[in-house]
């Protein structure tokens, strides 16, 4: 069916034919081809983790990237100020990020991501050691976490190691005997050194004592 306002939001591609008339008697006519151009979406995730006090470049920074599909690219911070026009931008600090998207035909959208600062816990070690070889004591890496606790049992569930060093050395020997080879489970009790309300946290793992 036809409109009869002077103006009509067209939402489909397609050849429209208008009609003018004035005092009832002139009429003039006129036809128009529309094409709806396609607008793309970014691909930002909602939110992102850094970790700024973290060494490894893969955690300290991030690089956000709404995807290859556009031509031009300009980020803001949440309080408008421009940062670039590169498609990845890499933050460095938390905030909340946006980016204005234009694809190739000109149309703009838009895109935003949260970059939270969170340090994960981090808890990892050697899954084998051998007393008096090259590695020669059990021991673990970590970072970002406080009220660390070790304990280490038998295969039969017995304790026979434990810590609150995370600066521990175990040589594998308990009761002043040196255990025999085998895999010994451990647990690891934390809690988070930048978010402490998530209370105590664990960790299970094993290691084989080799002979």
């Amino acid at each position: 069916p036809g409109a009869t306002d002077s103006a009509i939001a067209v939402t489909q591609n397609g050849n429209y034919l208008v009609d003018a008339l004035r005092s009832g008697t002139c009429k003039a006519s006129a036809n128009l081809d529309v094409i709806i151009f396609p607008v793309e979406n970014g691909q930002l995730p909602i939110s992102a983790i850094i970790c700024p006090q973290d060494t490894d470049p893969a955690v300290n920074t991030i690089d956000l990237d709404p995807g290859s599909n556009f031509i031009g690219y300009n980020w803001f911070d949440e309080s408008g100020n421009f940062l670039s026009n590169s498609q990845v931008f890499t933050a460095t600090i938390e905030g909340v990020y946006s980016v204005e998207l234009t694809n190739q035909f000109g149309c703009i959208t838009g895109d935003t991501v949260r970059v939270i600062e969170d340090c994960i816990p981090t808890v990892f070690g050697p899954n084998a050691f051998k007393p008096n070889g090259t590695n020669n004591e059990f021991f673990l890496f970590t970072k970002f976490l406080t009220d660390f606790e070790i304990f280490i049992y038998s295969r039969w569930g017995e304790l026979i190691y434990q810590s609150a060093d995370e600066n521990f050395r175990w040589d594998g020997v308990f009761n002043d005997t040196l255990l025999p080879a085998g895999t010994y489970a451990y647990i690891v009790r934390f809690k988070s050194e930048f978010n402490p309300d998530l209370g105590i946290m664990e960790k299970r793992g094993g290691v084989v004592l080799l002979r």
